[in-house]
């Protein structure tokens, strides 16, 4: 057993990126906004959602 990767194989994931990888000007602070098509208010409203 390696830790080297097969001849042909794919490169290792690299990394997780750190705050040094963020070009200067952008922020690490990020929004995920979701969007669900459909839904029914009277469903979103027992569902009891907090936001």
């Amino acid at each position: 057993m390696t830790d080297q990767p097969k001849p042909g194989a794919e490169a290792p994931i690299p990394d997780r990126p750190g705050p040094e990888d963020v070009p200067d000007g952008i922020s690490s602070a990020k929004v995920l906004y979701l969007d669900f098509d459909g839904i029914r208010y009277d469903k979103l409203l027992q569902a009891s959602t907090p936001r």
